[in-house]
């Protein structure tokens, strides 16, 4: 399964490990980072963008930067698209694209996302096209190795109803709407997944750690007093109205198509009389319209790598049913007793 989340200094060896000979730099960067073979001091040139990293399990397996143009409000400029040769020709640069434009359009506030590819690259055009992507008229021509070299922009529009453009409103020379600029800032702890839609097609989830005083904690503290978990949405709900939460214990909500579908916590303690285990991941619920998604597993996933970035080496769940938290990854430990004297099962995954 190809993610993608904010980019960490430790990505850069993988990136840099990509760009293999002459052609492949210029294709990548058109020589604006310098001159080949790229170093890490180049490369660290694009620490001023918004960055993104693919992920393929643990794997970084492709890169792209975000940034706003500055001359049309609502546009975004995706670059230095690129993606492990040794990946290739598996759909992993159409997948990070489809996840950064959803990420683009439905939490950045987007309207166009615009790139640059160069007319003999072949490849990289026909990869941005099953991406989304469409040519547009304007070109641009760059020096490169000595001789000049024909970039075309390329856009793709936001698809959702009531925000497509008929065909004389689709220039880039002109704003699509009054906006004012957006802010261009992406949490660190957040990751964009696929997860299957009835239809069998993909749809982008994003899964971010919620922060205090933020219109996320609004809308998760509202997700949490409509949902239908009658047994901890008073808790839980009290938990995010006085954000209860210390050190290191967070929330974390799923959004699906500008909603939030799902929601989880890391925290000291559970229900439980069991001072010496911890962290737990608890209050893990998916909305009955999205069950059935993966979207439980993509909340545990996130979960598991905030607990694991925190200097954690397992994570444990309790749960009534057999069966359930085996399949993703966490193994039977004993049945513990609850502080209502239920019986419950405790699992643990231990965090590679």
């Amino acid at each position: 399964m190809i993610r993608i989340r904010p980019y960490r200094d430790p990505d850069e060896k993988a990136v840099l490990s990509w760009c293999r000979d002459e052609k492949t730099y210029y294709n990548w960067t058109a020589g604006v980072l310098g001159s080949y073979p790229l170093t890490g001091g180049d490369f660290r040139k694009t620490a001023s963008l918004v960055r993104f990293t693919a992920l393929e399990g643990k794997d970084p397996v492709g890169f792209f930067t975000v940034r706003d143009p500055g001359d049309i409000p609502g546009d975004l400029r995706f670059g230095f698209v690129i993606v492990d040769p040794d990946r290739r020709r598996r759909g992993i640069g159409k997948t990070m694209l489809r996840l950064g434009l959803a990420y683009a359009f439905r939490v950045l506030g987007a309207e166009r996302v615009s790139l640059g590819v160069f007319e003999d690259n072949l490849p990289a055009l026909a990869c941005y096209e099953s991406a989304g992507f469409r040519r547009t008229m304007r070109r641009e021509v760059y020096p490169v190795s000595g001789k000049d070299r024909t970039a075309v922009e390329m856009e793709c529009r936001d698809p959702r109803p009531g925000r497509t453009l008929r065909p004389e409103e689709r220039s880039c020379e002109k704003p699509v709407s009054g906006k004012t600029r957006m802010p261009l800032s992406v949490p660190e702890d957040l990751t964009v997944y696929p997860v299957p839609r009835e239809d069998g097609s993909l749809e982008p989830v994003i899964v971010q750690r919620v922060e205090k005083d933020t219109p996320l904690a609004k809308e998760l503290l509202a997700f949490v007093e409509d949902c239908s978990w009658l047994e901890v949405k008073a808790h839980m709900a009290a938990l995010i109205r006085d954000w209860a939460f210390h050190d290191w214990e967070a929330p974390f909500a799923a959004v699906a198509d500008g909603r939030i579908v799902g929601m989880a916590t890391v925290m000291k303690t559970d229900y439980y009389p069991l001072p010496g285990i911890c962290p737990w991941i608890s209050s893990l619920f998916v909305s009955e319209d999205h069950r059935g998604r993966r979207i439980s597993g993509r909340l545990i996933d996130s979960a598991n790598e905030y607990a694991r970035k925190t200097g954690f080496t397992k994570t444990f769940i309790p749960s009534e049913f057999e069966g359930l938290y085996e399949k993703y990854g966490y193994r039977y430990v004993k049945d513990i007793v609850n502080y209502g004297n239920g019986v419950d099962r405790l699992y643990v995954k231990e965090l590679e």
